[in-house]
């Protein structure tokens, strides 16, 4: 894939001041906030208009207009590692985000997913809330918590296996955890808890426990784990969500005389939208330690008539190798491009773009492919940014390798305030100059390898949360 960055305009925001945050007060684990907590929490925000029951807050919506919300869930907890003594995350909750129009006046009922308090037990923790946003009719929007986490457990037990908390869900059903000897355990479905199995017989669990779904958490049930949802037993607990994530399986003795073991992370909640809501995306988010890993909602008024978005799409220019393009390569390229208005200049390859129009905008980004035959293709990597007017990006757009075995580009966003980077995709490896035929000889001297495509590390940025994928690696030719 050629190497490229890409900018969308997702909602035009008229007052940035109109922004809010809905979060769960500070608190963790089973229990939700009180009114107290809240109210001294959001420092009198008129947004709040108190705890309706059991944690479940209600929030005045002040403007008529068009209202872009991102819910994210808690995170699986986490648990600890007798081998290392440090805490193992569990899954990361979802993230939900799409615009809706509220009426001036309406109250949403909001449950913000909290993440369990961390185990100190060596096998597992507790599952993450979900996050929910409803009123007195409707459910609108619920992005899943992640399943609990395992510790690593040093054991003599043959035929181990280890599995760590899933990721919240991206669809309505809760996740499986799957079978081991006579137990099974899967995700909820249409808004249903988790189901334990024993010999194929619906049971209580007596190890992990399942996540709650909606069905249990409007009827203000809530599982020990995360509020919202989260459950916990024996063994690691299930996301909460609009379906509840699988129990975790903790272990296993039945069979070849005891020498069996396993130990499942919970599966992740199931997560929705309404049909009502707009512009929906999906994404896994990215775990956070400590009490940064409970959910929130985000509320970003977006006026009475959100303008069309806008876009932009920057590339090389034709710039290969390790020159970057200059200021007359890409006015030639961007002459005609959509867009252009926002491309400002060309130093040193560097390119430099100015936003506008504050909103929230989405950047696509992908480094450059390696050099050569049978090269790596570079990674690609996006997120959303909240940007004022104003704001200037720079922008390197990793370049192709030379023929010569070189290695892709990396491409790097950047503002000249923030000492770290907001996207980096990283470029793949240089290939060869000759298209080998397949080796006929034995001499184990004589290997192939192909270019590798570049690594997923970690983002520089936990938030946003990002998307990565690596495109496809190169071939080794057998003709």
């Amino acid at each position: 894939m050629m190497s490229v960055f890409s900018l969308f305009m997702l909602s035009f925001l008229v007052e940035i001041s109109t922004a809010f945050t809905i979060t769960t007060c500070d608190r963790l684990g089973a229990s939700g906030p009180y009114d107290s907590l809240c109210r001294n929490y959001y420092d009198g925000a008129k947004f709040f208009a108190g705890i309706k029951t059991t944690g479940v807050q209600r929030i005045l919506i002040e403007k008529s207009g068009y209202y872009h919300i991102n819910a994210i869930g808690g995170d699986g907890g986490m648990a600890k590692s007798n081998s290392r003594n440090t805490l193992l995350p569990g899954g990361a909750g979802a993230e939900v985000s799409g615009v809706m129009r509220l009426e001036k006046g309406k109250i949403l009922n909001v449950i913000v997913g909290q993440a369990p308090y961390a185990s100190y037990k060596y096998d597992a923790a507790g599952g993450g809330g979900g996050t929910f946003i409803f009123d007195d009719e409707k459910l609108y929007m619920v992005a899943g918590g992640g399943g609990g986490g395992v510790g690593y457990v040093e054991s003599p037990f043959i035929n181990f296996t280890v599995r760590s908390g899933q990721a919240a869900s991206l669809t309505p059903e809760g996740s499986d955890v799957g079978s081991f000897d006579i137990y099974e355990s899967y995700g909820g479905k249409n808004g249903s808890d988790g189901v334990w199995l024993v010999n194929r017989v619906v049971s209580k669990s007596t190890q992990g426990g399942p996540g709650y779904g909606w069905e249990s958490v409007h009827a203000n049930k809530y599982a020990r784990g995360g509020f919202g949802g989260g459950s916990y037993g024996s063994g690691p607990g299930g996301g909460g969500g609009y379906s509840g994530g699988a129990g975790g399986i903790l272990f296993s003795k039945r069979t070849l005389g005891g020498t069996n073991y396993a130990i499942f992370g919970g599966g992740g909640g199931g997560s929705y939208a309404d049909s009502i809501v707009q512009d929906l995306t999906f994404k896994e988010g990215a775990y956070c330690v400590g009490n940064s890993g409970n959910g929130r909602v985000d509320f970003h008024f977006l006026g009475e008539n959100p303008q069309a978005p806008v876009f932009t799409t920057l590339n090389s220019c034709g710039a290969v190798g390790s020159t970057g393009p200059s200021a007359a390569q890409c006015e030639k390229a961007y002459n005609n491009a959509k867009g252009k208005d926002m491309f400002v200049s060309v130093e040193k390859g560097i390119q430099l773009i100015k936003i506008k129009k504050a909103g929230r905008y989405q950047i696509e980004i992908a480094g450059g492919p390696g050099g050569g035959i049978n090269a790596g293709a570079g990674a690609q990597v996006s997120s959303s940014f909240m940007f004022k007017a104003g704001t200037e990006l720079k922008v390197i757009v990793g370049q192709a390798g030379s023929s010569n075995f070189g290695g892709g580009g990396g491409t790097f966003v950047w503002t000249e305030k923030d000492p770290q980077p907001l996207l980096v995709a990283g470029g793949g490896g240089g290939g060869t100059t000759t298209q080998f035929p397949a080796p006929t000889t034995t001499d184990d001297s004589m290997q192939f390898k192909n270019g590798q495509v570049s690594d997923l590390g970690s983002p520089a940025l936990i938030f946003p949360p990002l998307h990565a994928s690596a495109g496809s690696g190169g071939k080794q030719s057998s003709a």
